[in-house]
């Protein structure tokens, strides 16, 4: 069993395959139990828990995923260390219940949650966590109502055997977290509508170092409020891929939508009703029909991202665009805030998109029913637009104000900007 997940760490790049899968346990540790000889939450005074102690196998093979969320049920103030070289197996999955909401209609089944749980600390480094084909899976770990945490490191590795194209499943779901820190973790084989992160109702998070390979979306987030992500690697892939590679386009890279089903279900303790401050910076984004997608919100900085070879798919007609600004209109998912206000776009370079299907570099759409509101100050300065398919900055539509284009490059693009008349837009 051992040679069989180190071959299967080595594929993935992730730990050192000739190493013990054993090397990290801590010293003193006895034999493995099996995860049914758990019978409830763990219990005890320690503040370390190494999760092989408790039920956890890590081979690969036994499901996992019981142990742990019984581990999870009692995780406040402890640092949790899921070793390295070991391959965690999510077999089985629950349904989430969100308290005061019950059934969260966004994410219908996890592997694990951890739920109203503070002051918690995840180490994963090298770890893979492997989700079973068998089971229609939503999102392998689901943590909601958490307040000061941080997860560090773990693969997650999806598998879409048995999925239809439209159906979703995703490796992280976050749900009404507040002050929160993400790093180090990878992720593959959630390709078409699948998703690297999913997330409602977030406050004051940090996503940071991340490499992303195989993801349809790579955060598809609702109602976010000052949260940064940064030094991203991502590439898509589509519903039946694992990996990025050709014939596989992935959706979008970084979505911000204010989804009206979901507006009333806030729990994060903080006021608010809108996407507010999102930064990302040093993202590179490939293999998407889309880099950045946002339909709502305000006070957005997008510093020196790299949204290039993002080809659109022309069967569906959908261009191949880097940044896109936008709005949503009637149904489940019409935006609940304002049209995208404040965003800055500082350096970085958007290439080579659309080459599919007509695209662009940026492209702004304004929404002529959204109440007289307008999309709003936008700045794009220090972009080097080079070789977008069809043009480098497009303008559509008569609600906007506050453009400002200035000390950009340009190359290769049929046209280099392009307004619509009616646009109240100063560009230059």
């Amino acid at each position: 069993m051992r040679s069989l997940v180190a071959s299967f760490l080595a594929i993935l790049g992730t730990a050192d395959a000739r190493q013990s899968p054993d090397a990290h346990r801590e010293s003193g540790v006895a034999t493995h139990a099996a995860s049914s000889a758990v019978a409830g939450p763990v219990q005890g005074s320690s503040r370390s828990l190494n999760v092989l102690d408790h039920g956890v196998v890590g081979d690969g093979v036994t499901d996992d995923a019981p142990a742990i969320r019984r581990i999870f049920q009692n995780a406040s103030g402890r640092s949790i260390l899921f070793p390295g070289n070991h391959i965690y197996l999510i077999g089985s999955n629950v349904e989430p219940r969100v308290q005061g909401i019950g059934r969260y209609p966004a994410m219908d089944d996890a592997g694990f949650i951890i739920s109203n749980q503070s002051g918690f600390r995840v180490t994963a480094t090298g770890a893979v966590f492997r989700v079973s084909g068998k089971i229609p899976l939503t999102v392998t770990v689901l943590i909601e109502r958490g307040r000061n945490w941080a997860w560090q490191g773990g693969t997650f590795v999806g598998d879409r055997t048995g999925l239809q194209p439209g159906q979703e499943n995703a490796a992280i779901g976050l749900i009404n977290n507040n002050r929160f820190r993400v790093s180090g973790v990878r992720a593959k084989g959630f390709g078409g509508n699948g998703a690297a992160f999913v997330g409602d109702w977030n406050v004051a998070g940090q996503l940071s170092d991340l490499h992303l390979d195989g993801v349809g979306i790579c955060f598809d987030f609702a109602f976010s409020k000052q949260l940064t992500v940064r030094n991203v690697v991502a590439l898509g892939a589509g519903a039946t891929g694992a990996t990025s590679g050709p014939g596989q386009v992935g959706n979008k890279c970084y979505s911000e939508i204010n989804d009206g089903f979901y507006k009333t279900y806030n729990r994060t303790g903080v006021a608010y009703s809108e996407t507010d401050t999102v930064t990302l910076e040093n993202v590179d984004a490939s293999n998407f029909n889309t880099g950045v997608a946002i339909s709502s919100g305000k006070h957005f900085r997008f510093t020196n991202l790299s949204l290039h070879d993002n080809p659109g798919t022309a069967s569906r007609n959908i261009p191949g665009l880097g940044y896109y600004f936008y709005c949503t209109r009637g149904g489940a998912f019409g935006s609940s805030g304002s049209p995208v206000s404040d965003v800055t776009i500082a350096g970085g370079k958007v290439a080579r998109n659309g080459t599919a299907h007509k695209g662009a570099g940026l492209l702004i759409e304004s929404c002529p029913s959204s109440g007289g509101k307008s999309v709003a100050d936008l700045t794009a300065s220090g972009v080097t637009f080079d070789d977008n398919a069809d043009t480098a900055i497009q303008v559509k539509g008569s609600a906007i104000s506050g453009l400002h284009i200035e000390g950009n490059s340009y190359r290769g693009a049929r046209q280099k900007i392009a307004v619509s008349d009616a646009a109240k837009a100063l560009a230059r």
